[in-house]
């Protein structure tokens, strides 16, 4: 009898230990997942913002390039339409044949966009339906920020371009917040910069 009883407790002991060692591997298990799942996350993130910076270096540089560049339109118009702090339109001959575009920078739903839109022959007559738009850049996240500012010839900003006078404009600051998950709360990219209009230079 006495036999019996110890083989009994040994059996007992080594379940014991096999479930007291697989609840170990477990709890190892679960952390190495996790950090896997951390390092994939983190490249992801880091990829993405890759991505988010090499398009929006792209989309600045036609930007910058079209603002420099603008003019005044085919009867002698001031190059500058329309401001405020999240679109911009003005003039540009864009295609080089001698009749001037109108250009609009915007935002619309988290988009930044760009619509041209053809003159009719050489007048100044635009017909918005046929404006072509074309998304820029997803994912904008400047809420309250602004993605326009403007600034006169001794680089003070025009606090109001919506009633100040356009004709004081000779820089354009282009500010963009980027969040690749808007649906979380992540830190945006934030990327800037900047362009003078050529024909209207004279401090900058």
């Amino acid at each position: 009898m006495r036999k019996t009883f110890i083989k009994n407790q040994q059996l007992g002991f080594s379940i014991l230990e096999m479930i007291f060692v697989i609840f170990i591997l477990t709890i190892i298990g679960v952390a190495i997942a996790n950090f896997q799942f951390n390092i994939f996350s983190l490249n992801k993130i880091s990829t993405d913002n890759l991505t988010s910076q090499k398009e929006i270096y792209q989309a600045l540089k036609i930007i910058r390039t079209e603002i420099r560049s603008m003019s005044s339109s085919n009867k002698g118009d001031y190059p500058i339409i329309k401001v405020a702090t999240s679109t911009f339109t003005f003039y540009n001959d864009t295609n080089n044949d001698g009749r001037k575009e109108k250009i609009r920078y915007f935002l619309s739903d988290n988009n930044l966009k760009r619509g041209i839109i053809e003159s009719a022959g050489n007048s100044d007559i635009y017909d918005s339906e046929k404006e072509i738009i074309t998304n820029l850049r997803r994912n904008i996240a400047n809420d309250t920020e602004t993605i326009f500012d403007f600034y006169d010839s001794n680089y003070n900003i025009i606090s109001n371009p919506l009633t100040e006078k356009i004709t004081d404009i000779r820089l354009i600051k282009i500010n963009i917040f980027i969040n690749n998950n808007i649906s979380k709360s992540s830190e945006p990219l934030y990327i800037t910069s900047q362009a003078s209009i050529r024909i209207l230079k004279d401090n900058l």
